[in-house]
């Protein structure tokens, strides 16, 4: 389990302190833990970014999807 719903708030609480899929990936691209964050943050900024998009133009999402890709 990596994560547990929290109803008070309708959020999750994260209950791990390391994911092997993370640490995997953070070993092939020989990241730090400050790096791996970053990217993990960059991701997220990304999703959030996209949620809150109301166009459906193919032309906006690919724009965005490069914006970030240079980020990373």
């Amino acid at each position: 389990i990596l994560f547990e719903y929290e109803p008070k708030d309708d959020s999750f609480k994260r209950v791990y302190k390391k994911s092997k899929t993370l640490q995997a990936i953070q070993y092939m691209h020989n990241w730090s833990d400050e790096e791996i964050r970053y990217h993990l943050d960059l991701r997220a900024g990304f999703l959030a970014r996209l949620r809150n998009q109301y166009s459906t133009d193919p032309e906006v999402l690919m724009r965005m999807i490069t914006d970030v890709r240079r980020l990373a």
